[in-house]
């Protein structure tokens, strides 16, 4: 039976600025060999508030990477990266009652 692998992820440098790129690096370890369709990445960043009865939702931007098939041999590890830019508009990361600007980098 084919395992799922595990990610480990970490990026560059370790403040982001605005307006500058920075590098993502993945590493991806299976138990079994394991074919790998495709490795996809989604950075967004995104606005919430607090109407009272449920949340709106106001995306800032987002980019996407596909790191495209691999094949993970068992106990191998596989190093992929990526780079992405922090939009020179983007404002910072912010949290209150009532509103929030959160960013997430899913794998």
């Amino acid at each position: 039976m084919r395992s799922r692998p595990s990610v480990t992820l970490g990026h560059r440098p370790s403040r982001l600025r605005v307006g500058e790129p920075f590098e993502i690096e993945l590493t991806l370890e299976s138990t079994t060999d394991t074919p790998v369709d495709a490795v996809n990445l989604v950075f967004a960043g995104t606005e919430l508030r607090d109407l009272g009865q449920g949340y709106a939702t106001t995306p800032h931007f987002e980019q996407r990477s596909s790191l495209g098939a691999l094949q993970l041999l068992s106990g191998k590890r596989k190093t992929l990266r990526a780079s992405f830019d922090l939009p020179a508009n983007t404002p910072p990361s912010f949290k209150s009652p009532n509103s929030r600007i959160e960013y997430s980098l899913e794998v």
